[in-house]
Parts: C-alpha cells; structure tokens; sequence
C-alpha cells in the first residue's frame, strides 16, 4: 500500500468545463457479502476486517464499505483498501500509444456523522514510489469534494500528493451516493475532476505559484481510502469504480460524472405477474436478482415488460444495463 501522502489544501478560483483501454474495474458483483479483505486479491491496511465490508443494498446491489471508527492519530483512524498485488503498472505501461489520459471515475456514498469533523474518504492513485498522481474525495466537514493530485513544491523540489481546494464547488448531500470523476493529463500534468453536478475543474501550473505539476507520473496503485477525526465514526460506501486511459478527455460537459438520474421506472409495484417498464428503447437487458444476490431471471424486455409470474413471493431487484447510464437497479414486490 503506497501511503506517503502529503496533505495540504490549495486554493485555486477557476473552472472549465470541458478508443480507450480499461485498466481496471470493480462493481462488487462477484464478491462475497460479509468482510472484503482477501477478496478477489484486494487487502487491507490499519483498521480491523469488520471494517471493510461487502454489502447489499437492494437499489444498488453490492458495494464497499469502510468504516473509519476513529482514533486518536490520523494513522489510526485511516483505512486503505487496495489490491495486494497491483497489476495497475503493467496495464499502463502496455496502454495502446497515445492513450495519454488517466481517467477514473466511481460512485462515493458520503455517510453520516454527529462529529462535523468527520474525516474524508475517496480513491487515489498512487505512483511506484508511494507519490500521489490524482485521486478525489469527499470532505465530510465542507461536504465538498477535494481534487487530489501529485506536485511538486517549488521551493525544495519535493514531490508529494495534495488534495487540492476549489471556490464554488456544490455541497453536497450526507447519506447519498454520487459519481465522481478524475483525469490525470500524463503529457502536461494537469489534473481534472469532475463533480456531480457536471462542472469540471482544472489543476496547471497557472493555479498555484508555490507548486507545479509533475508529467510523466505513471500510476501504479489505485486504493480506496476513508480517514476520520478523533472518535468520529462513519461509514461510507464506494462501487462501480473504472479506470482507463484514453487519447483525448473523455470528461467534457457531455460526458461529465452526474449524479444519478433515473429515466426507467417499472409497474405495479408490487406485481403478481408481469413487470411493465418504462423506456425499454434505452435497456440493452436485464437481471432480476433475489434477496441472496442470486441472479433468477435474465433477459432483453419484451413488449415493454418483464414475465415474473414464476419468481415465489418477497422483495426482488431488477438491474438494466442502459445505453446512456451504464447500470441503474430498481426493487420491486412480487405478491
């Protein structure tokens, strides 16, 4: 685990809106509900295993949990879930030329603390030797998102990584999830991160006269990562995180990271045969999945509905894979 982190916050008033291969991604799906360490290679680092769980929510399915339970040191109250043994650095190195740009994107649930100093919890991606590249976070005391990204202070030349403060960004929600965004330019060394609502903001060399960014600066780890205050408990969630290189920004105002709008409902709910939905042109398939995580139906929509005469009665979700938001889950009853 790469944990030579350099926490400093710097202020920057500006914002622009603005073939790939995919280097890594994780939706939970496969994992086992219960403690994640050891799952699918991934380990851990400070905390216990209760802290870091798979769970099941039935609008999302299985996600991440980490819980930051506090200590009395920032060593202790931090939690770092990542893979034992990165393959990130070989991806990237054997990336398809010209695919310069790092993009990474994941869902954060923020949680809840009665502590307004409650920590902050995001992704990084850290370099071989231990330096940050680019990550984003959630503050729990500004309930702001912080940028994260790899520079180099001028005055003594060292490097390190900084979560990086932005004026105008949107507050937002505890208890909710949201997809957030990051691309590290390994050409220039800019950083950008992209926020729920979709603005985008932008790190260079014109943002902050005391530091400069850093090209060239190959990834080699991605950890998820919760840190928290003192006693402060909280929990907070992360799922469907990507990771790609791309040859040109793929995070442009059409393409932003938002927050999650549905454009699918389904009916009656509850239903005792038949799951009518709404804008199937949109749906490339579908899962149905049981309380246990088990798949019991699967298919493509047909005559805008889904058959569910032959599932026994209790609390089911259906999960529709979309041309426009990726994956969007719904629960419904069957009687």
């Amino acid at each position: 685990m790469k944990k030579t982190l350099l926490i400093a916050t710097l202020l920057f008033a500006g914002f622009q809106m603005e073939a790939q291969n995919v280097l890594e991604s994780l939706n939970f799906e496969n994992f086992t509900l219960g403690n994640a360490d050891g799952q699918n290679g991934y380990t851990i680092f400070n905390g216990v295993a209760a802290d870091y769980q798979i769970l099941n929510d039935a609008t999302r399915l299985k996600y991440l949990q980490i819980s930051g339970s506090g200590g009395t040191t920032a060593t202790t109250a931090s939690r770092y879930y990542f893979p034992a043994a990165s393959t990130l650095g070989s991806s990237w190195s054997g990336r398809t030329a010209g695919n310069n740009i790092l993009k990474g994107e994941f869902d954060i649930f923020t949680g809840t603390s009665t502590v307004i100093t409650a920590g902050r919890a995001g992704s990084y991606v850290f370099n071989s030797t231990g330096n940050g590249v680019i990550g984003i976070t959630w503050n729990a005391n500004t309930k702001t998102l912080n940028g994260y990204l790899g520079l180099t202070l001028i005055s003594t030349g060292a490097e390190g990584g900084y979560n990086l403060s932005f004026t105008g960004t949107p507050v937002l929600a505890e208890n909710a999830w949201y997809k957030v965004g990051y691309e590290y330019d390994y050409t220039t060394g800019n950083g950008k991160f992209i926020f729920p609502n979709g603005s985008a903001y932008t790190w260079d060399n014109t943002s902050n006269a005391t530091v400069s960014v850093i090209p060239n600066n190959n990834p080699d780890e991605q950890d998820f990562f919760v840190a928290t205050n003192a006693s402060a408990a909280r929990a907070y969630g992360f799922d469907n995180y990507k990771l790609s290189a791309t040859n040109a920004s793929l995070l442009a105002t059409s393409d932003a990271v938002k927050g999650e709008i549905s454009k699918i409902s389904v009916y009656p709910n509850p239903t005792t045969d038949v799951l009518n939905i709404s804008n199937t042109k949109k749906v490339l398939n579908y899962k149905v999945f049981d309380a246990s995580g088990k798949v019991v139906l699967n298919g493509r929509p047909i005559d805008l509905s889904v058959n569910v005469s032959k599932l026994t009665k209790g609390s089911y979700v259906i999960q529709f894979e979309t041309i426009e938001n990726g994956l969007e889950t719904r629960k419904f009853i069957k009687k």
